[in-house]
């Protein structure tokens, strides 16, 4: 019985641990920059032996860039809708994943949006860093037996929507709704184009 919750406990022990190591590079990153911050520091301040972090993330960037609204979006995506209206079942997921967000959780979001969007040298990092999510997303919205050019295009769609999600600033007072109607308009960009309008 013990070994059957084993697996649960780690899994939230390892979550636990990212959360903290996530506060810690905010926290140090608001109090001296983010390029001033090493990962020894973020170690120290979160708790978590320096191997685990490097082991967990790799690099600060990749500390910003993992992205739990994108991993719990993938986890909603309804994949009989997916590949029927990506764009709709995109935004449906992202609304579900925002709303499940704790007040904490919206208080780190919004902090983290904020540093990414400050720091030029973290957008390019961006893209390497949530490819694991991409490809599920792009996998959950492309329809079985699609044909080449039809998989390059919701490839391109799962990547642009991740980063488009990415990009949106979240200010952790206002409704969540409001924040959800951003996320939404920028999943249309990004089926649509930033430079058309908006799909008009």
């Amino acid at each position: 019985m013990e070994q059957a919750s084993s697996p649960g406990r780690r899994a939230t022990n390892a979550a636990r641990k990212q959360a903290a190591v996530r506060l810690a590079l905010l926290e140090l990153s608001e109090e001296a920059g983010f390029a001033a911050v090493s990962m020894a520091d973020i170690a120290e301040r979160s708790g978590v032996p320096e191997r685990t972090v490097f082991r967990t993330f790799g690099s600060k960037a990749e500390i910003l860039w993992h992205d739990p609204l994108l991993q719990r979006l993938v986890r909603h995506i309804d994949p009989g809708d997916g590949p029927l209206d990506p764009l709709a079942a995109v935004s449906r997921a992202a609304a579900t994943a925002a709303r499940e967000m704790t007040e904490q959780d919206r208080s780190l979001e919004a902090r983290r949006r904020a540093l990414i969007l400050a720091e030029p040298d973290l957008l390019g990092a961006g893209a390497q860093s949530m490819g694991r999510s991409v490809g599920d997303l792009a996998r959950l919205i492309t329809p079985a037996g699609a044909d080449p050019d039809q998989r390059r295009r919701r490839a391109l769609f799962a990547l642009f929507a991740a980063m488009a999600l990415a990009f949106v600033p979240m200010d952790a007072a206002k409704p969540i709704d409001d924040w959800i109607a951003a996320l939404q308009e920028s999943l249309t960009l990004a089926a649509f184009g930033p430079l058309t309008g908006g799909g008009s």
